[in-house]
C-alpha cells in the first residue's frame, strides 16, 4: 500500500508493477526477467510482500549507486556467506558492502539486471536473490546493504508462508544447491571481511 502512495506522490520518480499470475506456474525468474523488460529506468526495484514502506527507502538506495560506479545493487538487508559453516549458512553483514541482498528491498542497476540477471531456473525467491547477488558479485560487480535506518519494516511473510510448502522446499533446495555448485569455495567473489 504506501509503495503505490509514493507512486502516486512522485509519479516522475517510481511505477509500481505487479505479476499477478500464479508464481508456482511463472516462476519467481521469469516474473522478474519480465518486470525488467518493460522497465524502462535506470534503475529496478525489488520489493518483497512482506516489506513495508514506512518513508523514501529509495533515495539513500539510489545514492549509494550514483556514488559508486562499481555498486550493482543496493539493499534494505545483506548478509555474508558464513565461511567456517562450508557456505551452509549466511549470516547478517550489516551497512556497507556484503556477500548478497536479500529480496525484502533493493534497488539494482537495470542494465546490470538484464546483463547478469536471475537464474532462469529460479522458481522460487528464496535463496534465489543471494545466488543472483554473488553472480553479480563473480561478474565483478559489488552489492552492499544500506543504512541501519532505512524506513522499512517487515510484516507477516506472505510470499513464504501462503505458498505451497512442496514446491517452497523443493524450488529453495534446488537453487541453493545450484549456488553451492556456482559459487561455493570461491572466497575471491565476497565482500571484505573485517580485521582484527
Amino acid at each position: 500500500r504506501v509503495v503505490h502512495e509514493f507512486a502516486q506522490q512522485h509519479p516522475e520518480r517510481v511505477e509500481a508493477w505487479h505479476v499477478e499470475a500464479d508464481l508456482s506456474a511463472t516462476g519467481w525468474s521469469a516474473a522478474r526477467t519480465a518486470l525488467l523488460k518493460v522497465d524502462c529506468s535506470i534503475y529496478h526495484a525489488v520489493l518483497d510482500l512482506s516489506s513495508v514502506l514506512d518513508g523514501d527507502a529509495f533515495t539513500p538506495l539510489v545514492a549509494m549507486l550514483d556514488a559508486d560506479e562499481k555498486l550493482a545493487a543496493a539493499g534494505w538487508r545483506g548478509v555474508n556467506v558464513d565461511t567456517a559453516d562450508q557456505w551452509r549458512s549466511f549470516v547478517d553483514s550489516g551497512p556497507g558492502e556484503c556477500d548478497a541482498l536479500l529480496s525484502y528491498l533493493f534497488v539494482i542497476r537495470r542494465e546490470v539486471a538484464l546483463q547478469v540477471g536471475p537464474h532462469p531456473k529460479a522458481r522460487f525467491y528464496r535463496n534465489a536473490d543471494m545466488e543472483w547477488s554473488l553472480a553479480l558479485r563473480s561478474a565483478g560487480w559489488l552489492v552492499a546493504q544500506g543504512p541501519a535506518d532505512l524506513p522499512v519494516h517487515q510484516e507477516r511473510h506472505r510470499g513464504y508462508h501462503d505458498s505451497d510448502p512442496q514446491l517452497r522446499e523443493r524450488e529453495s533446495k534446488r537453487t541453493y544447491d545450484r549456488l553451492l555448485q556456482s559459487f561455493r569455495g570461491k572466497d575471491a567473489i565476497l565482500a571484505p571481511r573485517g580485521r582484527d
